[in-house]
């Protein structure tokens, strides 16, 4: 069920790098960019819902943003966490769309 959730961010991924593809590993499902791995999102999906981690250098900003349209985000190493269900890719593809540009202008030659 939450693997279609990313399928549903595919779009939006797309809209932001034309190239990007996924790569399904047994534990997350990565992203490829023109056959290259470049995992600047990774989607690693979940009973109840799909946790998302993006590469992004201002977490503490990103945090800021998403948890204002109601995303819950934890700040990793080098990447924030957060967590999708379907309705959230809906409602929220504006924000989503500006996070995995941010994440793709900072990760891809």
């Amino acid at each position: 069920k939450s693997v279609s959730v990313a399928d549903q961010c595919l779009p939006i991924l797309r809209d932001v790098q034309p190239g990007v593809s996924f790569r399904y590993t047994m534990h997350y499902v990565g992203l490829t960019v023109d056959g290259a791995v470049n995992n600047f999102v990774i989607f690693l999906p979940k009973r109840q819902f799909l946790a998302v981690e993006a590469k992004v250098e201002d977490r503490p900003h990103w945090k800021e943003l998403l948890e204002e349209n109601g995303i819950e985000v934890a700040i990793k190493e080098r990447r924030i966490k957060f967590h999708l269900r379907s309705q959230d890719v809906t409602d929220k593809s504006d924000i989503l769309k500006e996070l995995f540009a941010a994440a793709c202008k900072e990760n891809v030659d």
